[in-house]
C-alpha cells in the first residue's frame, strides 16, 4: 500500500477506518476454521475493533494519557486470539472459551439469585447442558480448571499465554498493566521544583502524542 501517513496517529486512524468498513461489509472465513472457532474469533475481532476505535478517538482529541487501559485490553485480545488458534486444537479451545463464559455467568447468577429471574437462570443452565451434551470431555476439563481456581478458559494465566504466543522475553503485558492500574502514577510524569521554602509540582503526561 502506497498510502502516505504523516504520523503513527494518522496511520492508526486510517487502519481503524479501513477495518471498520471491511467488518461492516461482511467478513469471509476459510472453511478450514470450525464453526466454534469462527464464533469465538469473530467476537474477538469485533471487540478488538471497538477498543482500537476508542484509542483512535482519544488520540484525535489529544487524550493519549487515557488510552493505556484500552491498549492493554486490545493486547490481551491479541494474545488470546493467537493462543486460541495456535495452541492445541482451535475448535476445542473455542468450546472452552464459550463454555467457560457461560459457567462464569452461571456461577455469578447463582451467587446473586435475587437479582435474576427464573427464566434467566434456566437459560444459563440450558446452555451449559447443551455444551455438556455436545462436548462432555471439554466441558469437564473447564469445570475441573475452575474447581482449581483457574478461571480463564485456557487454564493458565494471561502472562503464560503471552510467553507462548508473543516474542520471546516480552514484558508488554506487565508494562501495560502498570499504566492500566496506575501502579507507576506516583513516580511518572511529575517534576518537582524547589523554590526557597516552597515546592512546585508540574504534571506533564509523557505518552500523549502530538497529532
Amino acid at each position: 500500500d502506497n498510502t502516505h501517513f504523516i504520523s503513527e496517529t494518522d496511520r492508526l486512524n486510517w487502519l481503524v477506518q479501513t477495518l471498520t468498513e471491511t467488518v461492516n461489509s461482511g467478513l469471509k472465513f476459510s472453511s478450514r476454521i470450525s464453526f466454534e472457532a469462527l464464533i469465538a474469533t469473530s467476537c474477538m475481532i469485533r471487540l478488538g475493533l471497538s477498543y482500537a476505535s476508542g484509542v483512535n478517538s482519544l488520540l484525535q482529541i489529544g487524550q493519549g494519557d487515557a488510552t493505556p487501559p484500552l491498549q492493554r485490553s486490545l493486547y490481551e485480545l491479541w494474545v488470546e486470539f493467537r493462543y486460541l488458534l495456535s495452541s492445541g486444537d482451535a475448535s476445542e479451545n473455542a468450546v472452552k472459551f464459550s463454555a467457560n463464559a457461560m459457567l462464569e455467568l452461571d456461577d455469578f447468577a447463582k451467587r446473586n439469585e435475587h437479582r435474576f429471574d427464573k427464566q434467566s437462570l434456566g437459560s444459563a443452565a440450558k446452555a451449559i447442558a447443551s455444551f455438556e451434551s455436545s462436548n462432555p470431555e471439554t466441558v469437564k476439563i473447564v469445570r475441573e480448571q475452575r474447581r482449581k481456581h483457574h478461571f480463564h478458559w485456557s487454564g493458565i494465566s494471561r502472562s503464560e499465554m503471552e510467553r507462548q504466543v508473543a516474542v520471546a522475553g516480552t514484558h508488554l503485558y506487565k508494562m501495560l498493566s502498570w499504566e492500566a492500574h496506575a501502579i507507576l502514577t506516583p513516580i511518572r510524569d511529575i517534576s518537582v521544583e524547589n523554590c526557597a521554602n516552597e515546592f512546585g509540582l508540574n504534571f506533564h503526561p509523557q505518552n500523549t502524542p502530538t497529532i
